[in-house]
């Protein structure tokens, strides 16, 4: 199992494909698995991914204990020196981008490109502050299915999550094999309560995508348009009709986005 040694924790990650490496980092309290197989596959022609699991989630360790975007960031800069590269180009989905956006501004040398879906410059200046998150059921409760699944279909577009129950079934059955533990629900809530790059966004350097679905209730069009307008080097791709999890949802188009921009 491969694992990167960082900051005391062990960091899985799981490698696929041949070519330039993509590392791919996930939301929320959520494992690499996450990812729809269709959208990594639909990648592995071309590049080398490197799916991880954040700290708290996965195959990682899950420490309950304090911590910040900043060091989620430095796990993934471990990940980079552990696989031997330089650099890589590096996609953050929803607080994966957030973490992304970390790394390309702690390190910016180590980061080549920024794609950032469904993601946010996190808490305004002058947003009040956030109320602790009430913490989800554990994968032993008979309330953990239900609950997984009602957050996974308020990701999707509602048209999608009608037509597709079987899917979202299935991702509840995967994320069941890896449960993510109560506590870091409160860890990764912290860490995003407590991030904002609205007076950084103008430092980050590096060639970005930004992509955002036009559905998406979770994370508004105007936390897209603030990345991209802040960010000097961004281009922003909003995709019609698509919900929270673009990539999962319109796993083909969204890998043809990132090819282009990529090539």
């Amino acid at each position: 199992m491969p694992l990167s040694h960082n900051n005391g924790v062990r960091i899985h990650y799981e490698e696929r494909g041949r070519g330039r490496t993509l590392l791919l980092l996930m939301g929320f309290a959520t494992p690499a698995l996450g990812f729809r197989q269709a959208f990594v596959d639909a990648l592995t022609g071309e590049f080398r991914t490197v799916a991880v699991d954040a700290r708290g989630t996965g195959r990682s360790d899950h420490p309950d204990e304090p911590y910040s975007m900043g060091d989620m960031a430095t796990d993934t800069l471990g990940v980079i020196d552990t696989l031997g590269l330089e650099d890589a180009a590096v996609l953050g989905a929803s607080m994966g981008g957030m973490i992304a956006q970390e790394m390309a501004l702690a390190a910016p040398e180590r980061v080549s490109r920024l794609i950032l879906v469904g993601s946010s410059p996190g808490r305004a200046p002058d947003a009040p502050p956030r109320e602790a998150m009430p913490l989800p059921p554990s994968v032993t409760d008979p309330a953990w299915r239900a609950a997984t699944r009602e957050g996974w279909r308020r990701s999707f577009s509602a048209k999608f999550a009608e037509a597709n129950g079987p899917y979202i079934d299935s991702i509840v059955e995967q994320l069941r094999s890896q449960p993510t533990p109560p506590h870091t629900f409160a860890r990764h809530g912290e860490a995003t309560a407590n991030f904002s790059t609205y007076g950084r966004l103008g430092e980050i350097e590096q060639p970005t995508l930004i992509i955002q679905g036009a559905e998406d209730a979770s994370v508004g069009r105007a936390a897209a348009e603030t990345l991209a307008n802040g960010i000097p080097d961004a281009r922003l791709e909003i995709v019609s009709g698509a919900g929270h999890a673009t990539m999962n949802e319109r796993p083909i188009e969204v890998a043809e986005l990132i090819r282009g921009f990529l090539a």
